[in-house]
């Protein structure tokens, strides 16, 4: 008891609990209280407890603790019915208490039994079938849940082939558009190849080009810009300087001649800038048809990015597949473990149900042997007994026969005594007239001799006491001799 493996209770607590959980529908669930354990424990209520607990534990019914094993051999069984209970009980408890580790239980527990030791008994019983209940729920709970995770692992299964078959078909190109893959697979590289060999060196240089010649372009409108404001601010200037200055012929000339050569400059750099304005026109029609040529290889490098897109999707989605699969593989895997578990726990206990069947049947075979046996001895002990009890009816009568002849006898032995004493008087009362004259004669016989009759006055009682002595005891004899003749015949 110093090194527990499970909680002391209360002596309440176990009351509490016995009643309300492991005693349901029993009798006793009513009628157990405090006072069965503590201060003087009771053992015909502990016993029925005990038994309770070993119903519930073992499956078994309360008549087989009543009997006899088939195995023990007992002249006598029926002088075994009392103690018969009892020592299964204890046979019982000391295979099912080790378990609750309760290594040292004796049959005193259960005979004269202790408080502390009751407590501690029943506490270990209580906390052995808390136990069981919840490793009882688990097991029930793995057992519901066999059969959803067996068809959760078929589902799984058939979704990884149905997934394989999926990505074969994405994987695979079918043998009529094979020709075709290869075929549209060289042009692209050729195309690709043309295009990195001529267009994007040119490309480059129109590019180039047409860098130059937009900033020309826009330094000819920055200056056109100007030439138009310096045009207008000259135009203002000669408005005013006309309201101011008066009119003379020659200066008049002179103006006139300047701004002809201005407006000629101007037309001059008109022309010019018309002409670049042309020569850019066409170029920038000439990019603009080899922006088309660029557009329409940047269309098909575009249709063949997104067919690589598409490509590289479905790698994706295949990669995500296989991951998927890897994932449904593992949890089948687990699935499979789990259901390899179960089916070994399910051998196991099919292979102990088997052998405990399998024990069973060989003890129900001793058993029946047994009683066959035990049949058998009945019988030849019956037989034996209607032996005896006509030997015994035999001898009733022959007693009876005695005891009829030792009343005949008895009857006889009072007629004979009665007789012999009767003769034992008539005997006595001859001798002793027979002594008397005897004596008188003496008497006058010594008288007449010698009258010497004062010698011979004492001693005459003493012959005729000795010869009465003698014939009395002769005469016994005699009848004790008839006596005994007369039972013997």
């Amino acid at each position: 008891m110093a090194t527990l493996t499970f909680p002391i209770l209360k002596v309440d607590d176990i009351v509490s609990h016995f009643r309300t959980i492991i005693l349901v529908g029993f009798p006793e669930a009513k009628t157990f209280t405090r006072s069965d354990i503590v201060p003087h424990p009771k053992p015909e209520v502990l016993q029925r407890v005990l038994l309770r607990v070993l119903q519930i534990v073992l499956g078994v019914r309360q008549e087989h603790f009543y009997m006899m094993p088939g195995k023990v051999n007992v002249h006598y069984p029926q002088l075994m019915d009392g103690f018969t209970p009892l020592c299964n009980l204890a046979a019982a408890l000391s295979r099912f208490l080790p378990k609750c580790h309760i290594n040292d239980f004796s049959l005193g527990d259960l005979l004269n039994p202790k408080p502390k030791r009751i407590i501690w008994i029943l506490s270990g019983t209580d906390n052995f079938l808390q136990f069981r209940d919840q490793r009882r729920a688990i097991y029930i709970e793995h057992t519901t849940n066999f059969r959803s995770i067996v068809e959760k692992a078929q589902q799984l299964q058939k979704c990884i082939e149905e997934f394989e078959k999926k990505i074969q078909k994405l994987t695979m190109i079918p043998p009529e558009q094979q020709e075709e893959v290869k075929e549209l697979t060289a042009a692209i590289q050729k195309v690709q190849q043309k295009i990195n060999q001529e267009c994007r060196p040119r490309d480059t240089a129109v590019q180039d080009k047409l860098a130059r010649l937009k900033a020309e372009l826009q330094e000819k409108t920055k200056s056109l810009g100007q030439v138009k404001m310096d045009v207008a601010t000259l135009k203002d200037e000669q408005a005013r300087l006309r309201s101011q200055i008066v009119e003379s012929p020659d200066q008049l000339k002179s103006e006139m001649e300047k701004l002809k050569e201005t407006v000629k400059k101007l037309k001059k750099d008109t022309d010019q800038t018309n002409e670049a304005c042309v020569d850019y026109q066409n170029k920038v029609e000439s990019a603009l048809s080899c922006k088309r040529e660029l557009q329409l290889y940047y269309n098909k490098l575009v249709e063949m990015d997104a067919g690589m897109g598409k490509l590289s999707s479905l790698k994706v989605e295949d990669q995500n597949l296989k991951e998927e699969i890897e994932s449904l593989q593992k949890k089948l895997k687990t699935s499979e473990r789990q259901e390899e578990q179960l089916k070994r726990v399910f051998a196991s206990r099919k292979e102990k149900l088997r052998q405990f069947l399998t024990k069973k049947e060989q003890k129900k075979q001793a058993y029946e042997q047994d009683a066959q046996k035990i049949l058998e001895d009945y019988t030849q002990l019956e037989e034996k007994w209607q032996k005896c009890e006509e030997q015994g009816n035999l001898k009733r009568k022959e007693t009876a026969l005695l005891k009829l002849n030792l009343k005949e006898l008895g009857d006889i032995l009072e007629n004979v005594t009665r007789r012999t004493a009767e003769q034992q008087t008539s005997l006595m009362c001859a001798m002793k007239k027979h002594d008397e004259n005897l004596s008188k004669e003496i008497n006058v016989w010594l008288a007449a001799k010698k009258g010497k009759t004062c010698r011979f006055g004492e001693p005459h009682h003493i012959p005729s006491c000795a010869w009465w002595n003698f014939h009395q005891n002769a005469v016994i004899n005699v009848f004790v001799s008839m006596i005994c003749y007369c039972i013997i015949t």
